[in-house]
This record gives structure tokens, sequence and C-alpha cells, in this order.
């Protein structure tokens, strides 16, 4: 009796030794990935630098009508508390603030996971941040995504502690957080719509209070919200910033049928001279072809297909087609014209529009997971984690569904719709699909991981 106790002792030791260097070499790995990365600067990286001097010197927001407020102001606050006067000397500080955030980040969740779950639980997190390194590479740049994946993170370890510590004021924080991404990244407004989802699930489950379900929900609609408020009634375009619009118009007017724009009351000469040019192309040649580069800026040999786009030409050809509609326009105006005649070509022939959005749904499917199998890159090849995590999270918890607790079966409805919501949503509403294509997928994978852990403790638990 005595021996097989210390046998299973030992045993236990001996996996828990291995696990903790499992974790080591992780970390290690996730470090030399961190160094491997060269810092760079883009076109976007300026043009959010030069917004943010604009602010510094001007006072004035929203100047830059292509970007969204959220990173230009945080570089503007930046700039402040540092006391630079020249935007351009605040890029080892900004660097530095978004590597110092990554990597307390890493910490926090690597103990939070620890506290829940234990070894499991650190396990987990380490595998997830080593093997989603996109999320390095925005963040050794000026972009705009490296704020919004910071705040992501730092929700998710919010949402861990609203729910270890079962506090009603955590849950808050994680939401606020999920809540401002779109403002960094309009795309972003995906996480804030497959949240909502989820949290409304959550909700029904828990029968939380209209209050605090109404304080929630805000949380995570009114940011985003209110800057869309705010442009559609100060400029005319219910938008974040100006680009959606000449995509959306673009999109809108090649996948229309013509008789249908003409019925709807769109001007004869962009029909014939825009639209219908677009939508014979489009129905002689079908979506576009393109090559996907990698991280490395080289073609892997995986390719995608994406529905008929064009945010510069088109808005061109409509100004040669119908010139005195844009005649001394600025660049909000020019957008809240290019909006409306997308928002009318897309309801003369929404079937049109919603049937290429199919190829936009396969490819995000597809692509985090062909890539890294088709490239001989160690790095890439770690991406099929976080991509296939949530959804064999959430396959295990849902085949668990009856022999769970009330409350964690909450938990995993609402992690697992949230997943499924991104994944649907963003494939539906996707412009940029290269970019959205290869989005980072640790905030949803670890909220997924989040759910199991909680759903294996609880069920250990109930079974002493």
């Amino acid at each position: 009796m005595i021996t097989n106790w210390i046998i299973r002792l030992s045993e236990m030791c001996i996996v828990r030794m291995l696990g903790w260097i499992f974790v080591a070499a992780n970390i290690g790995l996730f470090i030399y990935f961190w160094g491997d990365k060269p810092f760079g600067l883009t076109g976007d990286s300026l043009s959010y630098l030069e917004t943010a001097d604009v602010y510094l010197k001007q006072g004035g927001f929203f100047i830059e009508p292509s970007r969204t407020p959220g990173y230009p102001i945080l570089n503007w606050v930046i700039a402040i508390l540092t006391g630079v006067e020249n935007i351009q000397e605040l890029i080892p500080a900004i660097a530095a603030f978004q590597a110092v955030g990554y990597f307390a980040l890493f910490a926090v969740l690597m103990f939070v996971f620890w506290r829940i779950a234990g070894l499991l639980g650190v396990i987990i997190v380490a595998c997830l941040f080593t093997a989603d390194h996109y999320n390095i590479l925005w963040l050794k740049s000026i972009q705009s995504e490296a704020p919004s994946r910071l705040a992501l993170i730092a929700a998710v370890a919010a949402l861990a502690a609203s729910v270890g510590k079962q506090s009603f004021s955590w849950l808050v924080a994680a939401l606020f957080l999920i809540g401002i991404t779109p403002l960094f990244r309009p795309s972003d407004v995906i996480f804030p719509l497959g949240a909502l989802l989820g949290l409304s699930v959550y909700i029904y489950n828990r029968k939380i209070e209209f209050l605090r379900s109404s304080i929630a929900i805000a949380l995570l609609i009114s940011p985003f919200g209110l800057l869309i408020g705010f442009n559609g009634i100060v400029h005319g375009i219910y938008s974040p910033d100006t680009r959606s619009a000449p995509i959306f118009a673009a999109r809108a007017l090649a996948l229309a049928a013509p008789e249908r724009l003409l019925s709807a009351g769109i001007d004869k000469r962009i029909v014939e001279m825009v639209a219908r040019p677009l939508h014979e192309a489009y129905l002689a040649n079908g979506p576009e072809i393109i090559m996907v580069p990698n991280d490395f800026v080289q073609n892997d040999g995986v390719v995608l297909t994406r529905c008929p786009m064009d945010r510069r030409g088109v808005p061109e050809q409509l100004y040669l087609a119908v010139p005195d509609l844009f005649k001394g326009l600025d660049s909000y105006a020019t957008s809240a014209v290019l909006q409306s005649i997308g928002r009318k070509a897309f309801f003369a022939d929404p079937i049109g529009y919603l049937n290429c959005t199919k190829n936009g749904i396969w490819d995000f499917a597809r692509l985090p997971l062909e890539r890294p199998l088709k490239d001989k890159s160690l790095r890439n090849k770690l991406l099929i984690v976080p991509y296939l995590l949530p959804f064999m999270v959430g396959l295990i918890c849902l085949s668990a569904w009856k022999s769970t607790p009330h409350s964690a079966r909450a938990i995993v409805a609402a992690c697992f719709t949230a997943a499924i919501a991104y994944w649907v949503l963003l494939g539906l509403l996707n412009s940029y699909v290269v970019r959205l294509g290869l989005h980072p997928w640790l905030p949803i994978a670890l909220a997924s991981a989040l759910a199991w852990l909680l759903i294996l403790r609880r069920q250990l638990g109930a079974d002493r």
C-alpha cells in the first residue's frame, strides 16, 4: 500500500518536473522569437506618428480621416508624459511601452492560470504565447494592432480574475478592454460583437440582474458606437474611418446586378461607366486569386480568393463619372458620399453581395491552418495551436455538457459562442482578406482554454 503510494507520488513529481521543463522551453522560444523579430516602421507607422504630432502641436482630434483616434491619442499621451516635443523621438518609448506591457501580461496570465488550474494552466498559456508569434510582429512595430492586442490579452486576464474571484468588477474591466479595441483598429469590432453573443448566453444562463446586464452590454458596444455616432453627426459618415467607405462602395457596385442599381435610383452614369464594367468583369472572371505573403514578406505557396475590391481605383472612376457629385468635398464628405452609394448598391442586391462573402469565410477558415502546414518555418507551424484550440476545447466541453456544473456550462457557452461568432462574422465582414485571414487567435483561444480549465477544476472537485 505504502509502496504503491510512493510510486504514484514519484510519478507525479516526474510529470510535474517534465511539465515545468516544457514551460521553460516555451518561454525560451518565446524570448527567441521576440529577439529574432526586427523592429520595423511602415507607411502606416509614420501616419500614426504624424497624426499624433498634429494632436501634440494643435490639440486637434479626428484630423486624420483615415485613422481611428485610439493609437494616435495613445502616442500623444506618451509624448506628454515623456516631455518629447518631436514625435519622431517617441519611437523607442512607444516600442518599450508595448514590449513591457506584453511581457507583463505574459507573466500575469501565467500566474492567473496557475492559480486557476495549476501547472496545466501555465502550460497552456506558455504554448499559446509561443505559438501566436504574430502578436510579437505587431508589438515590434508602430501599428494599431499593438495596443489592440495588449487590450485583448489584458481582457482575458480580467476575465480570468472575474471568474476566479466571482467579481463583477473584473468582468466590467474585461468588457471595457474588449469594447475599446475598435478605437485602435476598426476591424476589431468583431471582438465586441463576438463577445456580445457570448455574453448574452452567459447572462441568460446565469440570470444576471437587468442593471448589471445593461452595464456589461453597454461597455462592449458604446465606445465604438459613440465614435461612429460622432463621425456620423459631425462628418456625415457612419464609420470609424474613411477607408471602409470606398471598399464597401467598390464591392457593392461590382457585385450588384446593374438593372437592380438603376431600379434603386443610382445615377445612370455610375451604373454604366463604373458598376456595369465591374460586374461584367466579375461574372467573367470570378473572385480575384492572389498569393498570400508570409510574415517574412515571401510567397509561401498559399493562395486566397477575394471579392472584387479596389478602394482606390473605383473612387477614381466615380470621380470621373460624376465629377459634380464630389466637387469641393473634403475627405470626410467624400467618404460620406461613397458610403451612401455603397449602401444603395448593397440594398439593391444584398444576395449578390452576400454570395461573394462565402469566399471570405472559407479563406478565413483555411488560411491559418494551411499556411503553417506548408511553411517550413517552425514558428509558422506553431500557429496551428492557437487556431485549432478554441474549437477543440469547445467540442470537448460540449461533449461533457450534461456532467458539468450549471455555472461552468454558462462559461463554456459564452466562450464557445464568442469563438464561433468571431470566425463567422470576420468571414462575413472582412475587407482586407489578407490581413484579417491571418488575424491572431490568442485572446479567443485563451478564453476558451479558461472555460475548459474551470470545468476541469470544478468537475474534479465534484468527483472527490
